[in-house]
């Protein structure tokens, strides 16, 4: 790890020091996301446990990220069915310009 970045956040209170070759802002934005879902829990459930909170903050997020993924591979499955599509539609009219 060549160019890494230290930076200290804080999640639920809590600081903890992030160490990546990502740059500052987007650490900031992942602990940022973290924490705002963390805060959402805690609202919604007060009484929870830390470690409670944060396995639940955890599943959330990987729900959404699968979600994501799944939306992304269909989109993409999608463009490659399209892009097909078209260059079949190129081929014919390459062969009736002929």
């Amino acid at each position: 790890m060549e160019n890494r970045n230290k930076l200290t956040v804080k999640i639920a209170n809590k600081s903890y020091t992030l160490v990546s070759e990502d740059s500052r802002e987007y650490m900031l934005e992942v602990s940022d996301f973290v924490d705002q879902h963390v805060k959402q829990i805690n609202e919604l459930s007060p009484c929870m446990s830390a470690e409670m909170v944060a396995v639940l903050a955890a599943l959330n997020i990987t729900d959404e990220y699968f979600k994501s993924k799944k939306e992304y591979e269909l989109a993409n499955n999608k463009i490659i069915e399209y892009t097909k599509k078209l260059e079949q539609l190129q081929a014919e009219l390459d062969e009736l310009k002929k």
